[in-house]
């Protein structure tokens, strides 16, 4: 304290000095609640929703909710009879229903407990303290550029202290499945990741490390054969007993009955009916918001003829901020939107395992004993309908070992036949089930050869426990921003691609297969457009109103996803786009960016984009922006096409283009310019990675590499735009 200061406040009396601390007191009160209280007045979605990962005391709940300790030590210490933990991290929800179906193996075969749990529920700084030798398992997700889900940072950030300190965990032993796509550079990167650094910390590996390959649907059989390779190291450490034959539920669905005043005392008002849930206190993820839809138009409609009729709408939806005054996003970012799934579906798979007539019926969800309540991750109390549309993912590929383990669920021989033939062998499997994209409802229709309605007499009695314990919960899917918010930062867009393929099977009628949350934003395109029914496309029909109403007028759940796929902050920056199909959707952003720096007098740097699409004439999308980007960027925009179908001549991909332009291209990417350009890619991961071999011929082929580190091959040049973030990838599928 200074000096003046200091003689302030030896000159005031006693009394002043009281008001000014009261006044002070005050200041450091309305300081603080601005800091940590609420910013805005929440609605009740906003307090409502957020990802089922993080649900409330109907799911499964986590530690924290249930009042126990997050400290993992606790959970397979001495004094617990927790045999094995099988730990998850999962972005889509695939690595959970696998930890899930994990968990159901080894209940079998272990004297002790089998827990499921989530990544983000339990605190690993002290793993160095584990005394007993509980096995640990591990099923892991990669997401984006080699990145962890969400729900494994933390694990991750605990592994690398653990190192940074230099303790061990010499008591640890664990095994691990990673789910990934080799098609992706950072190929299965999480569980590599997390694999070196356990084996560095000292920690005992039993089995091979599973590796599950998405990239041709494999991910189901290589899950399986890394179960029955490791199963054997396993059982022998852990002197496991004879596995059990047949299926052994985990859960008990409780019918609730009404009192006779219509209520159930304790559980009416939680019933689970598909509204949002609540998100943790633990939650390091922004809430989910409600955004209602400003405007929409349908960018193209194309039907391609052949034995499968396909038809491709592509839509363009933009929602508004304003109800969510908090909530920002950045050019590069994603909107991850919740689906709903279509009523045709929900109806079907309801009638096939006879509980149509029961889907309105309150039902509550019940560990049996033995199984560990955060182990459940289904919203409970809840209805029937409710868990079918809103909460379970019953339009996705269906597993070999669910249709397999049907067989014991019946004792009509040709049933069994039907399902023998279908999953004896694996390839079988992929081509008569996999490829044809059958639906859960589909496939038990093909397997019990039932009419149409799905309301026959089915020969097939499946629990309902094994089909709430097998299907993986519905997930938000996540589409690049295709807007800007330099142009108006409360309102966001989305390009989607929405898909309809009519299948032929010889023994059913035609199976029209839909892309759920794609559909279902071209049905809110349609209704929002108040197209009429003779020009409305097929959707499957959804109930867009959602649980209660809340979506009522045009509205969807979604949260904003942050991203690294950004443009350089300095808009000189030169730049190259590579986008095929909706992958030139965060371009636009891009381009709309660097069009309005310009308009405020920024000097914008070389702007380059190459788009492809199937045809000129069918499906060129945001051509009539490209024009726009022409007129305002003048010679620092650079638009090349590529269009594979069609009239135009020669078909081109691309990276076919690409080639055609190694003099600009490597001029932007050149290794001597520290400050050089960048390049963005963003569509397939087939067509990023031609792209990618396409980029290290042109290097390899040129005489700009003499200028590199001396030695240094194409691969490590990449690999070095990569590690400068000088080369940006955003690809996905095949």
């Amino acid at each position: 304290m200074d000096a003046v200061s200091t003689s302030y406040f030896l000159t005031v009396g006693s009394e002043d000095t009281v008001l000014l601390l009261l006044v002070t007191t005050v200041l450091l009160y309305y300081v603080a609640q601005s800091q940590i209280g609420p910013k805005h007045e929440r609605s009740r979605l906003e307090d409502l929703f957020n990802i089922p990962q993080r649900q409330s005391h109907r799911t499964g709940a986590s530690p924290i909710s249930q009042g126990r300790s997050r400290n993992v030590c606790d959970v397979i210490g001495p004094s617990s009879d927790v045999g094995a933990v099988v730990f998850w991290a999962s972005q889509g929800g695939s690595a959970e229903a696998l930890a899930s179906r994990c968990t159901s193996d080894l209940t079998k075969a272990l004297s002790k407990r089998v827990i499921t749990a989530d990544l983000a529920d339990y605190d690993f700084k002290h793993m160095p303290d584990v005394k007993s030798q509980a096995l640990l398992i591990f099923v892991v997700s990669t997401y984006g550029e080699g990145d962890p889900p969400d729900n494994g940072v933390a694990f991750l950030e605990s592994l690398c202290e653990l190192r940074k300190r230099r303790r061990r965990l010499n008591n640890v032993r664990y095994t691990m499945f990673g789910l990934g796509n080799s098609n992706y550079t950072h190929y299965n990167k999480f569980a590599f990741d997390i694999d070196r650094l356990l084996v560095e910390l000292g920690a005992t590996k039993i089995g091979p490390l599973g590796l599950g390959d998405d990239r041709e649907g494999g991910t189901e059989e290589s899950f399986v054969s890394w179960k029955s390779d490791m199963g054997h190291q396993v059982a022998e450490t852990l002197h496991l007993r004879p596995v059990q034959k047949g299926y052994s539920p985990r859960i008990r669905i409780c019918p609730l009955k009404d009192s006779s005043d219509g209520t159930m005392p304790g559980v009416s008002s939680n019933v689970y009916q598909g509204e949002p849930v609540p998100v943790s206190a633990t939650s390091n993820l922004s809430s989910n918001i409600t955004l209602p839809i400003t405007g929409a138009r349908q960018l193209t409609s194309v039907k391609d003829g052949g034995d499968a009729q396909i038809s491709r709408h592509c839509v363009h939806l933009e929602f508004s901020l304003d109800g969510c005054p908090t909530v920002t996003y950045e050019t590069g970012d994603y909107l991850r939107i919740w689906p709903i799934n279509p009523d045709s579906e929900v109806q079907a798979l309801l009638h096939v395992l006879g509980v149509w007539d029961a889907r309105k019926d309150v039902v509550a969800i019940v560990p049996i004993d033995g199984t560990s309540r955060s182990s459940i991750r289904i919203p409970t109390p809840a209805t029937l309908e409710a868990l079918f549309r809103y909460c379970l993912d019953i339009c996705g590929p269906v597993s070999r070992a669910f249709l397999g383990g049907l067989s014991e669920f019946t004792t009509d021989t040709n049933v069994q036949d039907r399902l023998e033939a279908l999953t004896g062998d694996r390839n079988v499997f992929y081509e008569k089930v996999t490829s044809k994209r059958w639906t859960l409802a589909a496939v038990l229709k093909l397997v019990t050869a039932q009419s149409e309605s799905g309301r026959g007499q089915s020969s097939l009695d499946i629990p309902l426990s094994y089909v709430l314990e097998n299907l993986k919960k519905l997930q938000p899917r996540s589409y690049s921003i295709s807007s800007s918010p330099l142009l108006d930062p409360r309102a966001i867009a989305v390009t989607a691609l929405a898909v309809s393929d009519s299948l032929k099977e010889a023994s059913t009628d035609t199976y029209l297969f839909r892309g759920v949350t794609s559909n279902y934003l071209l049905q809110l395109q349609q209704e929002f457009g108040q197209v009429s029914p003779e020009t409305q496309s097929s959707t499957g029909s959804y109930s867009t109103a959602g649980p209660c109403d809340l979506l009522q007028g045009g509205k969807v759940f979604a949260r904003i996803r942050r991203s690294n796929f950004k443009p350089p902050t300095d808009p000189s920056t030169p730049i190259i786009m590579i986008g095929s199909g909706t992958g030139v959707a965060p371009f636009r952003a891009f381009v709309q960016e660097r069009m309005k720096l310009k308009m405020q007098g920024s000097h914008v740097g070389k702007t380059m984009l190459l788009v492809g699409h199937r045809d000129a004439d069918e499906d060129y999308y945001y051509s009539d922006l490209w024009q726009e980007a022409n007129e305002c960027l003048g010679e620092a925009f650079e638009l090349f096409t590529a269009f594979s179908r069609g009239n135009q001549k020669p078909r081109q991909y691309v990276q076919d283009v690409l080639a055609t332009k190694s003099d600009k291209v490597l001029d932007i990417l050149a290794a001597n310019r520290p400050a050089g350009g960048a390049m963005y890619i963003c569509g397939s991961s087939l067509m990023a990675n031609g792209v990618k071999t396409c980029l290290a011929e042109m290097w390899s082929q040129s005489s700009r590499k003499s200028a590199s580190l001396p030695g240094e091959t194409a691969d490590e040049w990449i690999k070095g735009l990569s590690r400068l973030r000088r080369l940006q990838e955003d690809s996905w599928g095949k």
